[in-house]
């Protein structure tokens, strides 16, 4: 299983190896909105996620 932290929430991914593009996908969310970091190393969507991994997804926040 995969952990992924998104807004203050666990939830365990069934696969044992999904691109974070796609991880991203099922969650609905654009990768230009947010910072994704793989056992706390910050990635690029092409990246791959496995079994035993923890993926943070972080909210990009900007202002002025």
């Amino acid at each position: 299983m995969i952990k992924v932290i998104w807004q203050g929430k666990e939830n365990l991914i069934d696969k044992d190896r999904v691109k974070i593009e796609d991880l991203l996908k099922e969650f609905g969310i654009f990768p230009e909105a947010v910072i994704v970091a793989k056992n706390g190393e910050v990635v690029t969507e092409d990246e791959v996620a496995e079994t035993g991994d923890e993926i943070h997804i972080i909210r990009a926040i900007s202002g002025g």
